[in-house]
């Protein structure tokens, strides 16, 4: 990301490099939510792999495939609420959905 000059679009990064159980454990996708102030529903998980689709739906996330080097399969339905073919996709699926967090994580 710094390479790229992205990190600064980036407030929060959490990686394995924070010590996290792998994927399929959702600790990743809740250690992250924590560290936006997000409920685990008001967050939505892109991922290219079924271990991270199964995390996602692990941490009670929306969770989106984008299938990269794997191509979709029936069966993962049971874990993803979209499937987009490439990110622009996820951009226009974005657009269509109605903005409504419940607020920080950490609220009243």
């Amino acid at each position: 990301l710094e390479a790229c000059g992205l990190k600064a679009y980036f407030p929060v990064i959490v990686s394995g490099e924070d010590g996290l159980p792998s994927k399929p454990a959702p600790d990743i996708f809740l250690h992250a939510a924590r560290a936006i102030h997000l409920q685990p529903g008001d967050c939505l998980v892109l991922e290219d792999s079924y271990n991270g689709i199964r995390a996602g739906r692990g941490a009670g996330m929306q969770v989106c495939m984008v299938p990269d080097l794997l191509r979709w399969k029936p069966e993962w339905e049971a874990y993803a609420e979209h499937v987009c073919d490439t990110l622009q996709d996820v951009l226009a699926m974005l657009e269509r959905m109605p903005a409504q967090p419940s607020g920080p994580a950490d609220a009243p």
